[in-house]
C-alpha cells in the first residue's frame, strides 16, 4: 500500500466542503504550501482508487 503525507489547511472559503447530488457525495478542497506540492501531485498516481483519508491536527 502506498502512503502519502503532506501538510494542508482548510481554505477560508465557504466552498471548502460541498455536499451535492442525491447521494450526498462530499467534496473537500484543501490549500497546501508550495513545498508540499510534490507529495500532492503523487496523488495523481492513485486516480481511480479508493483512498483512506486520515486527518490529524499538528502544531505549527
Amino acid at each position: 500500500m502506498n502512503k502519502l503525507s503532506f501538510l494542508a489547511t482548510m481554505p477560508d472559503i465557504q466552498s471548502w466542503l460541498t455536499i451535492h447530488g442525491k447521494d450526498g457525495v462530499g467534496r473537500i478542497k484543501l490549500d497546501t504550501p508550495r513545498g508540499e506540492l510534490p507529495q500532492v501531485l503523487k496523488m495523481t498516481l492513485m486516480a481511480g482508487q479508493l483512498l483512506r483519508i486520515t486527518v490529524e491536527a499538528v502544531d505549527e
